[in-house]
């Protein structure tokens, strides 16, 4: 293979170069394979010709798709020649909403079967994957039966179910978190993790400590008020921000777990605050796990990348993620208009005005908490906070976005959450022929040979989408990249301090 690092590759490095072949592996022969298993049985419906041994070779998958974001979603096709699958399917279907029963789940997992000319074989697994079915699509065509399968966490059985609950008294209140874990384990029940992200990608479960108010959080008596679970716990989080020894304090992203339907992530906001960012961005460096690595686009043999499609909206930025203002709650004896709340970078960039706004209400657990006096300013603090964290699963709000198609890659890191888990991209420019040189041919090269605007250190994974079908496996990456005067500052180039990126013109007047 030739040298991958020649060039200006070396000036982009970070993490591991990602080389062609699944998880970098080189060999003759690689076949994706998917099994799902509907229900409390063992039988497995695959893409091969033994699949579902209980009636052999009526029933097999066309095509899978899996993704998530901060909600996982799965489709699966299955081809049926007899129709014997339908009635098993129907029964899994989750039909009532406040009841997880017997038979609603469906098991997945994908990956490669890796085959060498001396014949040796080996499996390249994904992580196993539980999901609910929530929808059944069924067509006839020529002479055959088409199951289109739709599957995700439990967010669809709670998102039409209204609460109205009070959790704790005023008399015998409770805490923030015993609020809702009390909320949660009403049926359908749903496991809350408490995670800050590690410096090698993976989520450790700790204890939050809120910010002024400790363990557990505030003390109050909190009503559901008619909101379905997730409005309620993101209702009661608003006003308050966790705790991580810095003045500004961190909010909170909550997400789907991609491989558990029935766990709910409280995950604190991974996003560096200012300073805070190395060369490889956020929580991870040159040598270490967190970064999903290095990849080549346009790099020939030394590149899994299959398609790179980045896109540019300035515009659409400062709309969706400027917090421009803040009207006061009705708790609030204060109604003047706030200014002054967006990041210091977008006030200067974009002035007072630029972007959406935003108002904030004084819940009574904020006032009894905070105080008459300090009520507003600190609940409009943590709403920033929560702003902020959001912008780890807010894709469609980002100024520069992309998608990396890449061979197929069913490892676990390609398998967990992608929150602020960054990526470094080499943009190579096209190769054409130019120059009278070489007896007059020209030479075939690229000038410059990096792309200055698209590679980039600092690059955020966003999302995931893993795709198998026709004989092939691909996994999608949806990426975002901080923009000068949205995130960092107008002075600071595309990805931030440390992102070897470039310096756009014309940013803002």
């Amino acid at each position: 293979m030739a040298n991958c690092l020649a060039g200006c590759v070396a000036d982009y490095l970070c993490g591991t170069l990602q080389l062609p072949g699944p998880a970098g592996d080189q060999a003759e022969s690689f076949a994706p394979w998917v099994w799902v298993s509907i229900g409390d049985g063992d039988e497995r419906i695959t893409v091969g010709n033994e699949s579902f041994k209980a009636s052999p070779n009526t029933a097999c998958i066309k095509s899978f798709e899996a993704g998530w974001i901060d909600m996982p979603q799965m489709v699966v096709e299955i081809m049926d020649e007899e129709g014997g699958r339908m009635g098993a399917l129907i029964d899994s279907l989750k039909k009532c909403a406040n009841w997880v029963g017997t038979g609603t789940e469906i098991k997945f997992q994908f990956g490669w079967i890796v085959t060498t000319c001396e014949g040796d074989k080996r499996v390249i697994p994904s992580d196993e994957f539980k999901a609910i079915i929530t929808e059944l699509e069924t067509s006839y065509s020529e002479g055959k039966m088409k199951h289109r399968l739709k599957c995700g966490p439990l967010n669809d059985a709670v998102e039409f179910m209204r609460e109205n609950n009070t959790k704790g008294e005023d008399d015998k209140k409770i805490t923030l978190e015993q609020a809702i874990e009390n909320l949660c384990s009403l049926s359908p029940p749903i496991r809350v993790r408490y995670c800050k992200l590690q410096e090698d990608g993976s989520l450790k479960d700790v204890k939050f400590k809120w910010k002024d108010f400790g363990d557990g959080g505030p003390l109050g008596a909190w009503q559901a008020d008619q909101q379905n679970r997730l409005s309620a716990m993101t209702k009661w989080i608003a006003p308050y921000r966790i705790d991580d020894g810095t003045q500004w304090g961190k909010g909170i992203v909550m997400m789907w777990s991609p491989t558990k339907p029935d766990e709910l992530i409280m995950l604190q906001d991974p996003l560096p605050n200012p300073g805070e960012a190395d060369r490889c961005g956020g929580n991870v460096s040159a040598n270490r796990e967190g970064s999903f690595g290095t990849y080549i686009v346009n790099g020939g043999k030394c590149s899994s990348v299959i398609e790179f499609t980045p896109s540019f909206n300035w515009q659409r930025a400062v709309g969706g993620f400027s917090s421009g203002g803040g009207t006061s709650g009705p708790a609030n004896t204060n109604s003047n208009f706030v200014k002054n709340v967006k990041p210091e970078s977008q006030q200067k960039d974009h002035g007072e005005h630029a972007g959406m706004q935003q108002e904030t209400t004084i819940t009574q657990q904020s006032w009894d908490a905070y105080g008459p006096k300090n009520a507003y300013k600190e609940a409009m603090k943590s709403e920033i906070a929560h702003v902020k964290a959001g912008r780890v699963t807010a894709v469609d709000n980002a100024a520069v976005e992309a998608d990396l198609r890449i061979l197929g890659d069913p490892r676990p890191q390609f398998c967990g959450v992608t929150a602020c888990r960054n990526i470094s991209i080499v943009a190579i420019n096209p190769f054409h022929i130019q120059g009278g040189a070489n007896e007059g041919c020209g030479d075939w090269l690229a000038q410059p040979m990096c792309n200055n605007v698209l590679s980039n250190n600092l690059w955020m994974v966003m999302g995931i989408n893993h795709s198998i079908k026709e004989g092939s496996y691909t996994t999608t990456l949806k990426l975002s990249l901080a923009a000068p005067g949205i995130e960092p500052e107008k002075t600071a180039p595309l990805g931030g301090d440390g992102a070897n990126g470039y310096k756009p013109e014309n940013t803002c007047p």
